[in-house]
Formats: C-alpha cells, sequence, structure tokens
C-alpha cells in the first residue's frame, strides 16, 4: 500500500514539474530574453529558470505544453518548462531564419514573422518541413492566433489588421482603432481576449470592446512578448 502511495506521489510531482504549471496563465519574455510566468491578471510576473534567451516564446500543442522560443539566432528552441532548469533546448535542425515574431497555429503549424514584415509557415519542428513565405502578407511586425485561426497582426504605426488565417488578405474594417497605443506584441487567450504589449512601458493592455487599449495591467512591465496557455482571472 505504501509502495503504491509512493508511486503516486512521484508520478504527480512529475506531472507538476513537466510542462507547464496549472495555474500558469501566460508566459512572457522580459526585457533581457529570460521567460517570466504569471497566473492572475493582477498578478506578479515570476521569472522563470534558465531561459535566458529569446525573442518570442510559443506554446506547442503537445501534451506537456511544451515551450518554443525563437533564439536571439533566429533559430527555434524547445523547453519542457519554465521551472525545470535544463535551459533551451536546440536550436532545431532547419529552423534557422531571420525572425523576429514566431507563432503556433491552432492546426499546429507555424507561423513567423521576418524584419521584412512578411509571414513564413512550416508544417512541423522536422526535417522535412522547412520554411515557406506566405503570399499577400506582407504588413505586420508581429502577429497572434484566435482560437478559430483568424489572425491579428500589429503593423509597425499601431494599427490593428486581422486575415482569416494564414492563407487570405489584411483587413482593418471590423478592427479600425487601437491606434491610441503602439504594440509591440500581441497574445490571444484560449477565451479570445486580446492582449498587446506596450512599446512606451512593455507592459500589458487588453483590447477593450471600444477597440481601445485599456491600461496597463498591475505589475506587467517589462515584457516583450507573451503568450496565453490559459485565461487570465480579474477584471480588466
Amino acid at each position: 500500500m505504501w509502495v503504491f502511495v509512493a508511486i503516486l506521489q512521484v508520478q504527480l510531482l512529475t506531472c507538476a514539474v513537466l510542462g507547464l504549471h496549472e495555474g500558469t496563465a501566460m508566459v512572457g519574455v522580459d526585457c533581457d530574453g529570460s521567460l517570466m510566468t504569471r497566473t492572475h491578471g493582477h498578478g506578479d510576473w515570476r521569472e522563470a529558470d534558465d531561459s535566458c534567451c529569446v525573442k518570442a516564446v510559443a506554446i506547442l500543442p503537445d501534451e506537456d505544453q511544451t515551450l518554443l522560443g525563437l533564439g536571439l539566432d533566429g533559430c527555434l528552441y524547445t523547453k519542457r518548462s519554465p521551472r525545470v532548469g535544463s535551459g533551451w533546448d536546440g536550436p532545431i535542425e532547419g529552423t534557422c531564419a531571420d525572425l523576429q515574431d514566431v507563432i503556433v497555429m491552432p492546426d499546429d503549424r507555424i507561423v513567423g514573422v521576418t524584419p521584412a514584415k512578411k509571414m513564413v509557415v512550416r508544417d512541423d519542428l522536422t526535417t522535412d518541413s522547412e520554411w515557406e513565405h506566405v503570399e499577400g502578407s506582407y504588413s505586420c511586425v508581429a502577429i497572434a492566433a484566435y482560437p478559430d485561426g483568424r489572425i491579428l497582426g500589429v503593423t509597425s504605426e499601431g494599427v490593428l489588421k486581422e486575415r482569416p488565417g494564414v492563407q487570405g488578405e489584411w483587413s482593418w474594417d471590423r478592427i479600425s482603432g487601437a491606434s491610441n497605443m503602439d504594440a509591440i506584441a500581441l497574445s490571444i487567450q484560449p477565451d479570445g481576449t486580446v492582449f498587446g504589449i506596450g512599446s512606451e512601458d512593455n507592459g500589458l493592455h487588453v483590447l477593450q470592446d471600444d477597440l481601445k487599449w485599456g491600461p496597463m495591467l498591475d505589475n506587467s512591465y517589462c515584457v516583450k512578448n507573451a503568450v496565453s496557455p490559459q485565461n487570465l482571472g480579474g477584471n480588466y
């Protein structure tokens, strides 16, 4: 009996250590390139272990919610958890490119943004896949994906645009506005709430119903990129 209990405790501990912590609602990249996590909209950032240095972070659709990092060298890396002191694994062969942002789509494809404001896409992280340029994607400096596969982008002037997916055209008819703040990065929660990171304060702002950015969330600076595996609690 005691042996069974001990094994069960070890299994539960392993599940808690590997992958994202159950309460982790957002993973951010701080201004120095290390990862930060937070569990609540009005909580504090918590520094992750052995996580330097990346430009952007996304989450892979595996059971452990493995972190996908865009290294300073433009290559992709993986990390099992913010709390495991193993550092980043990589670079992953065949993934190096001149990128400034990266996201994972609901259909598991990986999309990057180049400094030339163009999107590139690949099916997965295997050597059988490679980056391909997306026609008609020029415009945005950072992107995020809605749960339904639509893509939200922000231009260097702070203007928000949408497209129906990786393929398609940019449109700003439905979301004109939001130019009251220059966002340098975007993050969309599973419930569709849109967060932007301000260029002046490097803090989190919520896109409100009037399509204007709200005030900076408490204790949400200093980050330059973020991804939301779960919904942040609190009133924004």
